[in-house]
């Protein structure tokens, strides 16, 4: 099978994740995942082993991906021939520079062979996903891939380029994202020192060329929900059809202060319910985290988790789908657009004016411990009876406001100012 936009369109997911490998490109495959999202990888065995380099979701990129790789691959075992045949370091380096067409220049950003694919694809696979946090490794891979989208066909991505050149084209890159995006044009900076750091250790790069261009000032979010706009929100949240589940997971975040990412990572196996706690053992930090649950976050967990696997997220959403509802409802309802974040940042507000302590909003909201080392002896105490008090008492609140429903006294299903589950 050739790959094509049409051909990958047409595969129809099965009941657990495939991969299918195209027709005369050894190793180049996409996977199939059972709830019908495609990526590819390029898929090859090292010392008896299986390893697959993730190539993205876009056919033309990763193909590009691949390409380079291969080339890589190519130049390697040529380089390997020529030391058993004897040749001599010299024609070896001629043979290396013949490769990539065009002219050489005296002070290249790359090794010979490297492109900016290869890098970043050796990157992903030998760096990110092994030792940081999927969340994390899935930033990196969408920074990586934007780079290489926007600066498609540049010499920066082909390879034939110096380090200072590599340096003017990114300084100019990343100031007009600036222009619009800040906060992305610093990520991407981030992702990409990351990368060429990484890069050199490993003989791929000569340097960084990300080294002198600096940092974008950002401006702190401090969007929060008003008692005015929390009731307007949840109502176009219950009555337009966004879903549910994202709307019950919306409800928890603005109950418990989790982030996004740790909301939707919730199993029925991380609930105990005899002990009425919920485990996150995943977090920004890296250290599991205990939320207590009060009757309000019960009821809402309680309806998620029916017939669910214990193994399977409870809310079927990612980050991204969780955004977007936020940002149709408020547009809906009329108030400033608002993240998932806001709702974290409205709870510890709430609870400050709640009277609740800083060092508990801090467990709370799991919060790393700083400062001096009082403030991180103090922070070993779990504080689990402290929290569920101050969940308790925001829970209470956000019902006197209108937003959230109180839970009923019976087991059975509670509206919570949302949905049935029938729906």
């Amino acid at each position: 099978m050739e790959f094509t936009i049409e051909s990958i369109r047409a595969l129809q997911p099965r009941p657990h994740p495939f991969f299918l490998t195209e027709g005369g490109s050894p190793g180049f495959a996409v996977k199939v995942q059972k709830t019908g999202s495609k990526s590819f990888y390029y898929r090859k065995k090292e010392k008896g082993r299986r390893v697959d380099i993730s190539l993205g979701c876009d056919l033309e990129l990763a193909r590009l991906k691949y390409d380079s790789l291969m080339a890589q691959e190519s130049l390697i075992r040529d380089r390997e021939r020529s030391a058993a045949l004897g040749h001599t370091a010299g024609s070896t380096l001629l043979q290396l520079s013949a490769v990539p067409m065009g002219r050489q220049p005296t002070n290249p950003l790359y090794y010979p062979g490297v492109t900016f694919a290869v890098l970043a694809a050796r990157f992903m696979a030998e760096h990110v996903f092994p030792n940081l946090r999927p969340a994390t490794a899935r930033n990196y891979e969408f920074y990586l891939d934007k780079v290489q989208k926007d600066l498609r066909g540049s010499a920066f991505v082909t390879g034939q380029i110096s380090v200072d050149e590599a340096r003017q084209e990114l300084k100019a890159y990343i100031h007009r994202m600036k222009a619009s995006t800040p906060v992305q044009a610093n990520r991407i900076r981030e992702t990409l020192s990351s990368c060429f750091k990484w890069g050199a250790y490993e003989d791929l790069s000569y340097s960084s060329p990300v080294y002198g261009i600096r940092v974008f000032k950002e401006t702190p979010r401090t969007r929060r929900f008003t008692q005015t706009e929390l009731p307007s929100f949840f109502k176009v949240l219950r009555d337009g059809n966004y879903g549910w589940r994202p709307a019950h997971c919306l409800r928890l975040i603005l109950a418990t202060g989790l982030r996004a990412s740790e909301a939707l990572g919730i199993k029925p196996e991380h609930i105990d319910w005899k002990a009425e706690t919920l485990l996150i053992p995943h977090t920004k930090n890296g250290e599991p985290f205990v939320v207590p649950l009060v009757p309000l976050t019960l009821q809402i967990l309680k309806e998620c988790t029916e017939g669910r696997p214990a193994n399977l997220p409870i809310f079927q959403t990612s980050v991204f789908g969780i955004r977007q509802v936020c940002q149709r409802v408020s547009q809906k309802a009329g108030i400033t657009p608002c993240s998932t974040h806001d709702l974290r940042r409205t709870f510890a507000t709430l609870l400050g004016e709640l009277g609740v302590s800083v060092p508990v909003i801090s467990r709370c909201l799991n919060h790393t411990a700083g400062g001096s080392v009082t403030t991180r002896v103090y922070a070993l105490h779990s504080m689990l009876g402290e929290k569920r008090s101050a969940l308790q008492m925001a829970a209470d609140k956000l019902i006197s406001f209108g937003c959230l429903s109180a839970p009923p006294a019976t087991d059975g299903p509670c509206a919570l100012g949302s949905p049935q589950l029938s729906n």
